[in-house]
């Protein structure tokens, strides 16, 4: 019984060394609390904070939408660096929670809302992309299409340089008739 006691307490403090090694050993309940307090404070400040940038991510995300929707191409250039910036900084949040958490609490409901907002933005950036590529394969097909009527020497034109009808078949079709 008398070794339990001794195990228990080099247990206490090897965890406490892990988990807190900031923590003198001589603390005592008190000390101990008030870290758990300033732990907690810190761990929420950095959930709202995350989620903070969440929001703006997806109000960026939509004013991108906007200006891709009416070929403000200058606009939608502005606020790559602001996107690139705000998804390094979610990125920094994620990982120094993972490192911080594990993975229970980061999947714990108080992460719950930032994870919806993410999923949001998710989505606002699909819609962006799709419009994106609906774009550049319709640019793409005129592309094509300019190209092939200036490799077909002609073929299809319908009206001559004059403007009257193109004889594409040789001859006078209306003197043949």
């Amino acid at each position: 019984f008398a070794n339990q006691i001794k195990q228990l307490s080099q247990a206490f403090e090897s965890s406490k060394q892990r988990h807190a090694p900031d923590i003198p050993s001589t603390a005592d309940a008190s000390e101990l609390g008030q870290h758990e307090i300033n732990a907690l404070a810190a761990k929420d400040k950095m959930r709202t904070d995350a989620i903070n940038q969440a929001v703006r991510l997806r109000s960026i995300l939509d004013d991108e939408f906007e200006a891709l929707s009416n070929d403000l191409i200058e606009t939608f250039e502005n606020l790559q660096p602001l996107k690139g910036e705000l998804l390094s900084l979610l990125t920094s949040f994620v990982q120094c929670t993972a490192e911080r958490q594990p993975v229970a609490a980061a999947s714990s409901p108080g992460w719950q809302n930032f994870r919806e907002h993410m999923q949001t933005c998710r989505d606002a950036h699909l819609r962006n992309e799709i419009l994106i590529r609906s774009r550049l394969d319709a640019i793409r097909g005129t592309l094509r299409i300019l190209q092939n009527s200036a490799d077909m020497d002609g073929a299809c034109q319908i009206y001559d340089r004059m403007g009257r009808i193109a004889d594409r078949f040789g001859g006078n079709r209306y003197a043949d008739a």
